[in-house]
């Protein structure tokens, strides 16, 4: 999970700093499903949640990094309980 989540966070980090920096001139607005351009008076708007929502995702990748990067500091892999063993199942 973590090799496919590093390249998704550099992909979101190099879309919000375009974002940010007006290197997109193009966005889709979700309310009416058209495209914006600068110098639409939607622009500004649509702009601002493009941010937003690019902001989210990043924050969202990083939150779930962090989780497995805990989840996986001094882990090792260990025999599954009863590996070995024949299984058992109940006949109803």
């Amino acid at each position: 999970m973590v090799s496919h989540l590093e390249p998704q966070l550099k992909d979101a980090e190099k879309h919000l700093t375009k974002l940010k920096s007006g290197g997109v001139t193009v966005l889709h607005d979700k309310r009416n499903f058209t495209e914006v351009k600068p110098g639409d008076p939607r622009w500004e708007l649509t702009l601002a949640d493009a941010i937003r929502g690019a902001e989210s995702l990043l924050g969202n990748i990083t939150t779930i990094l962090k989780i497995c990067e805990r989840q996986l500091s001094g882990w090792s892999p260990t025999a599954l309980p009863g590996e070995g063993a024949s299984l058992k199942f109940p006949i109803y």
